[in-house]
């Protein structure tokens, strides 16, 4: 199995290290492992504007990226550990062998890690990790998070998008109470990281990219992991009522509004996008006080 550590850490790019790699590398197994700054990831099939605190994202400069994979949201920062593992998809059926590898891990560096469901690590009952696949070819891609040293009040704020208010088809996460796992290791999030490696492949052969995939991890990186058209764009169809607003979008464009009952046309064939909003917020009401409102109600 080759075995490949990222030094960047955006997850636009290494999520789309990991899609380029998925791509070329048919026929060879691989580890991968990286850390990411603040970010908060969407499963494939979810709606952003459910899942995630748009506003709160923005306010505290986090992005929201969209991954291959199906699943709940997750959140991302360097407290935070991201394991993959590519193989042929007959060898691996199903999530079982990838987290009995990866408790297995665990439990040699004196985590008390156990299985949860289809796809949870949980500690004390508490979830230290989520996990997802993807499959295409005959091959599969299984990733996972392990919370070490997370900031989990931020993952909370990031999250706790209010959703009684939404309509919606797609993938809902399930909220779980979470966990840290430091607490049980003495070490950096870099010390566990390493350990971790050792304790999944201790003899691994180092994967060096070509120049293809890096070219190819790059344009993914800015044709897709970076665009709204797909973190949020690829959301699906929706409607929101809340208070004195009503609205139905598609794919993160807003198709019909009412304010008060009364219809908004100015805001249809608008994109669910901040500054577009705050924009037509503006134009569209005189009172500052209304203008607020109308933006929460958004979003």
């Amino acid at each position: 199995m080759l075995y490949f550590e990222s030094n960047r850490q955006a997850a636009e790019y290494n999520l789309a290290l990991e899609e380029a790699l998925f791509e070329s590398r048919q026929g060879q197994d691989i580890f991968l492992l990286w850390r990411d700054e603040p970010s908060a990831i969407l499963g494939k099939f979810q709606n952003a504007f459910r899942e995630i605190n748009a506003v709160t994202a923005r306010r505290m400069g986090v992005p929201v990226v969209r991954r291959e994979s199906g699943g709940g949201c997750v959140y991302h920062d360097l407290g935070n550990i991201n394991y993959c593992l590519m193989v042929e998809g007959d060898r691996a059926p199903g999530y079982d062998p990838f987290l009995e590898i990866a408790v297995r891990a665990l439990r040699r560096l004196g985590i008390p890690a156990q299985r949860r469901g289809v796809c949870e690590i949980v500690a004390e009952g508490k979830k230290i990790s989520g996990n997802a696949q993807r499959r295409s070819r005959g091959r599969t891609l299984h990733h996972g998070t392990l919370l070490f040293d997370a900031d989990l009040d931020a993952l909370r704020r990031l999250t706790s998008c209010p959703d009684d208010a939404v309509t919606s088809k797609g993938v809902f996460s399930q909220p779980s109470e979470v966990a840290n796992m430091r607490r049980y290791f003495p070490g950096s999030a870099e010390d566990f990281l390493s350990a971790f490696r050792e304790m999944v492949l201790p003899r691994g052969e180092a994967l060096t990219l070509t120049r293809e995939e890096a070219a190819r991890a790059e344009s993914l990186q800015s044709e897709k992991y970076s665009r709204w058209e797909w973190n949020f764009g690829r959301s699906p169809g929706f409607c929101r009522c809340r208070g004195d607003l009503r609205y139905r979008a598609n794919r993160g464009v807003i198709e019909e509004f009412f304010w008060r009952g009364t219809r908004v046309s100015a805001f249809e064939g608008a994109r669910l996008e901040i500054s577009e909003v705050e924009s037509l917020c503006a134009s569209e009401f005189s009172s500052q006080a209304e203008r607020d409102l109308v933006f929460q109600s958004i979003f």
